[in-house]
């Protein structure tokens, strides 16, 4: 197993009842989907989170995260529960199972029951950027050597699951839009790949250098050495956005959060940034690298690159900024 094991729709079941209870939850679904998806796509998660290693997922009760400590969730009062104490990555939701790369079992493809918590192996993929579409799990694998390319993984009629190898691609930063796959690819210079499910009608919209990208409100975001840049899923309508350099985005609602973070270039601008969707007014937030950038609820999360890592958050109205760490151990059951 390599080292980059360190560094990587909703379908909400409802109740009939009265007609009163049915409009209830009814509210809660839509209010739960408008607030998890950007771009009107549901994956099990955002996808501008799947790019950063999806730490962070929204349940319908709470937030679902995992660190260094395990597996745990966030009601919406702010208390944390232990749902397990190994280590895992990639986090994707449904109504029922939570998704995972299990780092105990060299990453391959878990999912654990959110009622009973109990948990299972569905795949002897090491998996990574896990997308959950109409009930199939398409996912990359570039730990081991042997496994590198593109899956899906579904479940047949009686219960068994399948896996399946679509390419044999080295791609990682998989995010599914609008009946196609689209992923960095590791082996031509890190372009921007899209192709339909199936692997066929492959292109390449996005030029070589790419960093990290998600695509959100119909446009790919994608960062270089150059900058930031945003064009259409075909490449057209190119803009550039910033002219930093950037390793980490997140694209949500109203703003892009972006930063740089390297441990060897010190002379570099790292600070942490937003700006509006068309790059225009940025601010910064703090003088602080962020590092896999992740947006739950009301607050965007991501790992301090000037504090060893550790988890911070600042609050969406930028009015709160702390150690994450410290305030979820203080919560915890």
């Amino acid at each position: 197993m390599e080292n980059a094991w360190k560094n990587k729709k909703v379908r909400i079941a409802v109740i009939a009842g009265t007609v009163a209870t049915l409009a209830i939850i009814v509210m809660a679904v839509v209010s739960f989907i408008v607030n998890s998806k950007v771009d009107g796509v549901w994956r099990g998660n955002t996808a501008s989170n799947i790019a950063n290693e999806a730490m962070f997922v929204e349940a319908e009760d709470g937030t679902i995260y995992f660190n260094r400590d395990g597996l745990f969730k966030m009601t919406p009062d702010g208390e944390v529960q232990r749902l397990t104490d190994y280590i895992v990555s990639s986090l994707c939701i449904d109504e029922q199972y939570l998704y995972y790369s299990y780092y105990n079992d060299t990453g391959k493809l878990y999912r654990m029951n959110l009622e009973t918590q109990e948990h299972e192996k569905i795949s002897d993929i090491a998996c990574g950027s896990l997308n959950l579409v109409d009930g199939v799990l398409y996912h990359s694998s570039q730990y081991l050597d042997s496994q590198k390319g593109i899956y899906k993984t579904y479940q047949q009629e009686d219960g068994t699951f399948t896996t399946e190898q679509i390419t044999i691609d080295h791609a990682g930063n998989l995010i599914y839009y609008n009946d196609r796959l689209f992923f960095i690819n590791n082996a031509d210079f890190n372009r921007v790949y899209s192709m339909k499910l199936d692997g066929s009608d492959r292109q390449a919209p996005v030029g070589r250098g790419t960093s990290m990208f998600t695509i959100e409100n119909g446009w790919i975001y994608y960062c270089n050495k150059n900058g930031m840049y945003k064009c259409k899923p075909d490449g057209s309508a190119q803009v550039q956005l910033v002219d930093l350099r950037v390793s980490d985005m997140n694209v949500t609602e109203d703003y892009i959060y972006y930063s740089y973070y390297s441990a060897s270039q010190t002379d570099a601008n790292q600070q942490f940034y937003r700006v509006d969707l068309d790059g225009k007014n940025r601010e910064m937030i703090s003088s602080d690298s962020a590092i896999g950038i992740c947006t739950a609820g009301d607050y965007i999360y991501f790992q301090n690159g000037y504090k060893k890592q550790e988890l911070y958050r600042v609050s969406k109205d930028n009015k709160v900024y702390e150690n994450a760490t410290e305030v979820l151990q203080l919560n915890r059951k």
